[in-house]
């Protein structure tokens, strides 16, 4: 834990506050070292950023977007921001996160996330940086080749269909909002009925169609949930084009 403690001395918030008197608690994440802390009767979660996550994550666009969304109330407030390494102080919210599970027994629930994408993407121009998932696919091979790790076998067969994907989206743009870009259900918390957006890592202005279709595959939605989900963005019916453009982020 003297990592923890280490960045917890760098933060102003615990200039002054004794170790002896800070409890820590292990919170799951895929990538970053992430901590409860609770000293006193206050909780903060602290994220300590994954080895080498600086090769793929812009820190600076990150502590941008991230204090956008706190301010709009969509994400944890932000009471600290390293840019340079990815240290984030936020408050801890008590909630459940959401899960496949409890997206298959809560019928509303992907209604309210979509809704809740929405309010972001309604936001306007906010975002300063660009999420492109076909850029990050080069970023992601780049890093492979460096670690000199194979690709699997039926890559290059796979990037052919991406490619042809690419070509229809691009065939007929839609205007860039600010997305999220990896809204898995453990990225969604449900805080007594107000649901929060956390981990703005990939953040930037993007085609929001893709923040649906990535939750869509991420929750393991059916046919029925992405039709709950699009009406509920859409407000009503959606027209064919829409689905189609899910189904292509959803490949």
């Amino acid at each position: 834990m003297d990592e923890v403690y280490s960045a917890l001395a760098r933060i102003p918030l615990f200039k002054d506050v004794r170790p002896e008197t800070v409890k820590l608690e292990p919170l799951d994440s895929l990538t970053n070292g992430t901590y409860k802390v609770t000293t006193g009767s206050l909780a903060y979660t602290l994220r300590l950023p994954g080895k080498d996550t600086y090769e793929y994550v812009d820190r600076a666009a990150e502590e941008h977007n991230a204090r956008i969304m706190a301010a709009a109330g969509v994400n944890a407030k932000v009471l600290y921001f390293d840019a340079t390494d990815g240290t984030m102080l936020s408050e801890f919210v008590e909630g459940v996160n959401m899960t496949e599970t409890r997206f298959r027994d809560e019928p509303e629930a992907p209604a309210r996330v979509a809704l809740a994408l929405k309010r972001v993407h309604h936001l306007g121009p906010v975002f300063k940086s660009r999420f492109d998932v076909f850029a990050m696919i080069d970023i992601y091979l780049g890093i492979l080749r460096k670690l000199g790790a194979p690709l699997p076998e039926d890559y290059y067969e796979v990037e052919q269909g991406a490619r042809a994907v690419r070509r229809a989206l691009d065939a007929s743009p839609m205007p860039l909002s600010p997305c999220h870009n990896d809204p898995w259900p453990a990225n969604i918390l449900d805080a007594g009925g107000r649901l929060y957006i956390i981990d703005w890592e990939f953040s930037g202005m993007n085609d929001p169609m893709w923040d649906l279709g990535d939750l869509s595959v991420e929750a393991g939605f059916e046919p029925e949930q992405d039709r709950v989900m699009i009406e509920a963005y859409y407000g009503g019916a959606a027209p064919l084009p829409l689905y189609s453009r899910l189904s292509l982020y959803k490949a």
